[in-house]
């Protein structure tokens, strides 16, 4: 099996060979307007394809509640004739003819359940915005629009992209800075994508909130990024840049 083969039957969407199989980018979106992936592996005398669990992921990186978006998952996935074992949305094709509709059946029933699970959860996810939207009026006070870039995406050590809120630009100097809220969801997913492209490493790490974080999990959240309230972020920002500048 090649990507010419799935190519060929999928058109225009693109693909490339990875460890979990052919990653085929659709034309389906998550909540967060990232492109839906489905992976494609030889099965038998078909094809296996399935989502890599990247829309479970989606749900504990935005820190939404994993539980209910497994409910969506297999409400979506017997609705568009596919299965799902908790983690991953997943179906089978026989023949290469019966490829995209299977492709966009996992891909659509992806996209479907994760968008479900992020509109029940407005009271958590309008906190969150909240503190983003008044993080971005912060930078603001010292840096250009064009310094303060939002929703930036990073690399992590498996080839995965995290996003964070924000990415700050000063020259050669730079930050990556997002919210982190008082709940273990929040906390747990501002860790994994921190670790996951070893931010420090990058520059500036920044963790930002206006509710205090229980000491624990400031603890833990300090290994990887600096943890500050928000009327502290600019400060702690510009003091980071200034010894980046010294060293």
């Amino acid at each position: 099996m090649t990507c010419d083969l799935i190519s060929a039957a999928l058109s225009d969407l693109q693909c490339e060979e990875t460890r979990e199989g052919f990653r085929v980018l659709t034309h389906c979106l998550y909540p967060n307007f990232e492109q839906v992936a489905v992976y494609v592996q030889k099965h038998l005398d078909g094809f296996m394809v399935h989502d890599g669990g990247e829309g479970f992921d989606f749900a504990f990186l935005e820190a939404r509640n994993p539980d209910l978006l497994k409910a969506y998952m297999r409400d979506f996935a017997a609705l568009y004739g596919v299965d799902c074992d908790g983690h991953r949305i997943f179906g089978r094709a026989m023949t290469p003819e019966w490829l995209p509709n299977v492709l966009l059946a996992v891909a659509n029933a992806a996209s479907c359940a994760a968008n479900a699970s992020a509109g029940s959860e407005n009271a958590q996810s309008d906190e969150s915005e909240e503190i983003v939207e008044k993080a971005y009026s912060v930078l603001r006070q010292a840096f250009t629009e064009k310094q303060v870039r939002r929703r930036v995406k990073r690399r992590g050590r498996t080839g995965r992209l995290y996003t964070f809120a924000f990415g700050i630009s000063e020259g050669p100097k730079s930050s990556l800075v997002d919210t982190v809220t008082p709940n273990q969801l929040s906390v747990a997913s501002r860790f994994t994508s921190f670790s996951a492209v070893s931010a420090r490493s990058l520059g500036g790490a920044f963790l930002t909130h206006t509710r205090p974080i229980a000491n624990e999990d400031s603890a833990l959240l300090a290994e990887v990024a600096d943890v500050v309230p928000l009327e502290a972020l600019l400060a702690s920002i510009e003091r980071q840049m200034s010894e980046s500048v010294l060293q």
